[in-house]
């Protein structure tokens, strides 16, 4: 065993870990989401233009979940069990 799996292992931690960050510091309710932009002294009406961007933001995220998955699938179907 060459122990590159144990290398590869750190990096998606530290991704768990923005991750998880990320999620404390977002706001979970629209009213949190409200104040918190009249703080930063942004008008809910000026934010049109956000919702096209966190679609297609959303979008891409599943995409490449997506796509992980199925390449995580596909690769452990051509693996020869000898």
């Amino acid at each position: 065993m060459r122990g590159d799996c144990c290398r590869s292992a750190s990096r998606p931690v530290g991704v768990a870990a923005a991750g998880a960050l990320l999620a404390l510091l977002v706001p979970k309710c629209p009213m949190c989401l409200a104040m918190y932009l009249s703080f930063l002294g942004v008008a809910a009406g000026g934010l049109g233009w956000l919702r096209p961007l966190g679609a297609t933001v959303m979008l891409a995220g599943l995409a490449v979940a997506a796509g992980r998955i199925l390449a995580r699938r596909f690769s452990s179907e051509m693996v020869d069990p000898r």
